[in-house]
């Protein structure tokens, strides 16, 4: 492999790691979280952070907005909608 290969490093995730597995060790009943463990709930995190900012963005665009506003983030207290990813 080429040396400027062998340095790159590859991040798995958008969000820190190590700030998920933080805020799961600020249970008092989490002594240790694993490694996999962290990785999946920081994966699953960015995919509902990614659906919300989705569904927001259509209610955006049925209202004929440009911007989200935090009234669209609102509506799915009122509206039970399924996440199916």
């Amino acid at each position: 492999m080429d040396e400027a290969t062998d340095n790159v490093q590859v991040r798995l995730t958008q969000l820190p790691i190590t700030r998920i597995k933080a805020i799961a060790r600020a249970d008092k009943d989490v002594k240790q979280v694993s490694y996999e463990a962290t990785l999946v709930m920081t994966k699953c995190t960015e995919l509902f952070i990614q659906f919300l900012a989705n569904e927001a963005h259509g209610q955006t665009l049925q209202t004929k907005r440009k911007t989200v506003q935090h009234q669209d983030l609102g509506m799915f207290e009122h509206k039970r909608v399924k996440c199916s990813v």
